[in-house]
């Protein structure tokens, strides 16, 4: 147990300490087409505030196409900003997103581990938007 909780503790420290990009239309030509967990937060926020935590088998699909262009129906952060963020549309919150939110992201191969390391840093973190 104590080697699994130690392993999920570097991977969030790999999470929070890589590059920070920002979200607009040339975001998708810095995201990798694999697997991992991505952070999304507001600028100028400390490493404990986080928006939304994620995992996809395609990170640029499930950050640029999903998230930020894409609608409510393929986005659960787009659905819980538009029912309880604030958000009157899609478009608010790509504005929303543009406007005041960076990603980091880590690859991780593994689906489990994915998963893992997302139900962990949800709870070390406790974003917003995460149930």
């Amino acid at each position: 147990m104590d080697t699994i909780i130690a392993s999920l503790k570097i991977s969030l420290d790999k999470l929070l300490s890589s590059p920070i990009l920002s979200f607009n239309n040339r975001l998708h030509n810095f995201l990798p087409v694999k697997g991992g967990v991505y952070r999304i937060f507001e600028s100028g926020s400390n490493w404990q505030q986080s928006v939304y935590i994620g995992k996809s088998a395609d990170i640029r699909q499930r950050i640029y196409q999903n998230h930020l262009m894409g609608n409510r129906r393929a986005s659960t952060l787009k659905r819980k900003l538009i029912n309880n963020g604030g958000c009157v549309n899609e478009e608010a919150v790509k504005k929303y997103l543009c406007e005041k939110c960076q990603i980091q992201y880590v690859i991780i191969d593994d689906d489990k581990e994915r998963t893992y390391l997302e139900h962990f840093a949800v709870a070390i973190l406790k974003p917003e938007y995460n149930d």
